[in-house]
């Protein structure tokens, strides 16, 4: 994804998918210097599983 389309999903929580990783995530941090998210699996768990991931890695699941 862009910059402004990262911005846009954090914005509308909208849920994403990432490359290389199982699930679907909320985006709760943007680093613009670095161009990554961090994200938090949706799940029905108690435990929080996070992952860093470039911007180009995320997609807004369907």
């Amino acid at each position: 994804m862009e910059k402004s389309e990262i911005i846009k999903a954090m914005d509308k929580q909208r849920a994403v998918r990432v490359d290389g990783h199982d699930g679907i995530y909320a985006i709760v941090e943007i680093n613009l210097l670095l161009n990554t998210a961090t994200l938090v699996l949706l799940s029905d768990g108690n435990s929080v599983q996070g992952v860093t991931a470039q911007f180009e890695d995320v997609e807004v699941a369907e």
